[in-house]
């Protein structure tokens, strides 16, 4: 199963969200955005949806995203759910869950998942993502301004947070390629035909490689 891990937000950018985070009184229980059988899993809070403060801070993480040449290698992103904002406090958790497989309003299809650490990972002691695959497990505690991103179809929880305060952007999105398969054989073209680039006398085979990814974008676009 392939993920992506990397820098996302300059460190410094992803403690000014969280300060601003931290300053807000604009919480709402996180519950009120887990279907059915997650609801009671989900102890956290997440930045109320129609502040202002919302509309801010999701639209500057989403255009930070569109700009990341390696991310979206990765996603092919056709759109965006979310993103939410969570603080996660002592005692918080979010249990073994699947995600939606359509969010947001209008919903989406809900190709890949995403977590942003906003909080450096001294700052509080769990709150591990932790994805599980049949036998495959791995943990993840991310540095400040890193993100994940995983096939949505994980199931996956964020184990409890033992003391400090977790703060982290989540979010969804939709793949211009729905095959995850094709989707990270294409990021595999696409990391090779960069190693190509760089070496001289290799032009013609970037230029042939490249055409290659592009013929398979656009069989299997979505």
């Amino acid at each position: 199963m392939r993920v992506y891990e990397g820098q996302l937000l300059d460190p410094d950018k992803a403690e000014e969200i969280k300060q601003k985070l931290i300053d807000s009184e604009e919480w709402t229980d996180g519950r009120d955005t887990a279907g059915i059988s997650a609801s009671p899993q989900k102890i956290n809070e997440q930045l109320d949806f129609k502040s202002e403060l919302y509309s801010d801070l999701s639209r500057e993480i989403l255009e930070t995203m569109d700009r990341h040449r390696d991310l979206c290698s990765f996603i092919q992103p056709r759109g965006w759910s979310g993103p939410y904002f969570s603080k996660t406090v002592e005692g918080g958790k979010y249990g073994w869950h699947y995600d939606n497989v359509f969010m947001g309003n209008p919903p989406v299809r809900t190709d890949v998942s995403f977590t942003i650490a906003l909080s450096d990972p001294e700052d509080y002691d769990g709150g591990y993502l932790q994805l599980k695959d049949g036998g495959w497990e791995v943990d993840f505690k991310l540095q400040k301004g890193e993100i994940v991103v995983y096939p949505a179809g994980l199931l996956h929880q964020v184990t409890p947070v033992k003391n400090g305060v977790r703060y982290v952007c989540c979010g969804w999105g939709t793949s211009l390629i729905r095959d995850a398969e094709i989707r990270h054989l294409l990021m595999d073209l696409f990391e090779v035909n960069q190693e190509l680039y760089n070496v001289k006398g290799l032009q013609d085979s970037y230029m042939k490689l490249s055409n290659i990814s592009n013929i398979l974008t656009r069989r299997f676009s979505d």
